[in-house]
């Protein structure tokens, strides 16, 4: 298009999946925004990716109440939807059908007055410049998480996001000998979308 040429991201799970803004931010699960920033400017098919569009979760395994009760048919779109974020400016080109209410394929909502950014604190999708601070966020999240690494910062402090820790599903408690008894964990904010945009330099929508 005139805007250059822009690389989408799709990475498939057996399960329906969510973007997390707390976990984003707090450097729990970078990984849709890293492969952002390996596609952007990279060759694809032998052409430059000038740009990024968005990078979503899609699900690919239909969930056993679905196979059970046999409604695949009408639910189906709705288990596929691909869920992340993306640059607003293109939600017409990822889905050129939606004209009002939520894109049956992809996490955004268009609106009479606000276009491509309805319903703006639970969409995915974010205006320009609040997509390129969220590049330039993760990129240094990157950074000082490896320089951590590299200073020796092993502690073993596992996080506590609400009710969330990742020792229950840990396969190496026996090694680590953490005690939520006499250990402390590491307690994180919850945050939501437009607390996040915030903290990255303000929330423009």
């Amino acid at each position: 298009t005139a805007m250059g040429r822009a690389a989408v991201v799709f990475d498939f799970k057996r399960s329906p999946r969510s973007f997390s803004w707390s976990h984003l931010y707090h450097g729990l699960d970078l990984q849709l925004i890293c492969y952002l920033l390996a596609v952007k400017g990279s060759l694809i098919q032998g052409q430059k990716a000038d740009l990024t569009a968005g990078a979503f979760y899609v699900p690919i395994e239909t969930p056993m109440e679905v196979q059970k009760t046999g409604s695949l048919e009408h639910a189906d779109i709705h288990i596929r939807k691909a869920r992340g974020i993306l640059n607003g400016q293109w939600a017409s080109l990822l889905d050129s059908r939606v004209e009002k209410g939520w894109s049956r394929y992809y996490n955004f909502a268009m609106k009479q007055k606000e276009g491509a950014y309805g319903y703006f604190s639970s969409s995915g999708a974010l205006l320009p410049e609040q997509f390129e601070r969220l590049l330039t966020f993760t990129r240094s999240k990157i950074l000082e998480l490896a320089f951590r690494l590299c200073e020796g910062a092993i502690d073993i402090t596992p996080y506590r996001l609400g009710r969330q820790s990742p020792c229950s599903r840990c396969d190496y408690a026996a090694v680590c000998k953490f005690d939520w008894q006499i250990n402390d964990y590491n307690p994180l904010t919850p945050m939501d979308k437009r607390t996040v945009l915030d903290a990255m330099g303000g929330d423009d929508a």
